[in-house]
């Protein structure tokens, strides 16, 4: 069931809660949550560990445009973050 402040608001509004763990369970559970007569909490796992796909492009957009100076600096700053 729910956790933490989401279970006391589940609890004392009557509100359904459906926890989506992966992204097999979204289509269904969201159906389920749109087809539902009452309130709904949905609770959605996310990564943020990994980089989404479409930041990939804006950052490689966003370097092409720097210095080389700046460009240099921000590559140097982020290696030394990896490394340390």
């Amino acid at each position: 069931m729910a956790k933490n402040g989401a279970r006391i608001l589940v609890d004392a509004c009557n509100i359904k809660y459906i926890k989506i763990t992966n992204d097999f369970e979204i289509e269904k559970c969201l159906n389920e949550a749109l087809s539902s007569k009452q309130a709904v909490i949905v609770d959605i796992n996310i990564d943020y560990s990994k980089i989404p796909h479409f930041l990939i492009g804006v950052n490689k957009a966003i370097l092409r445009s720097m210095p080389i100076i700046k460009k240099s600096k921000l590559v140097l700053k982020r290696t030394y973050k990896q490394l340390f």
